[in-house]
């Protein structure tokens, strides 16, 4: 009677939480800051990732602010400089560790009262992430 009874609490608990989080899990639609988008509308015309930062331009016109900034990043390099000479530990040798510098640019787009705020991210000119937010 009391594992019966332990089961029940445990199952019951269980439903709760799922239906707790089921009714209070954030919106499935893009629409919140901590999500990005894949593309964005600009009047008839829409802007995906990988577009270039002079067809955004083209397509949504000036934005309201920018910034932009120099990144330094380190890269793991696998390329090979030895590869005339081809033996058996350069295969499982441990990769370079270069810099590599990104020009980093935020595009901001103020939609006024009735629409969000749109945040476009462009790494060496080309769109790579979309933010909407307040």
């Amino acid at each position: 009677m009391r594992l019966k009874l332990n089961t029940l609490f445990f199952y019951s608990a269980v439903a709760l939480i799922s239906i707790n989080c089921f009714l209070y899990s954030p919106p499935l639609h893009g629409q919140t800051s901590d999500s990005p988008l894949s593309s964005l509308r600009c009047g008839s015309n829409i802007v995906s990732l990988g577009d270039r930062i002079y067809e955004v331009r083209e397509f949504c016109g000036a934005p309201d602010y920018t910034d932009r900034w120099l990144e330094e990043r380190i890269v793991r390099d696998f390329s090979n400089p030895w590869a005339k000479r081809r033996r058996k530990f350069d295969r499982a040798r441990q990769p370079f560790l270069t810099k590599k510098y990104v020009t980093v640019e935020e595009w901001t787009y103020r939609g006024g009262n009735t629409r969000f705020t749109r945040y476009l991210i462009f790494e060496n000119s080309i769109l790579q992430e979309i933010y909407i937010g307040n």
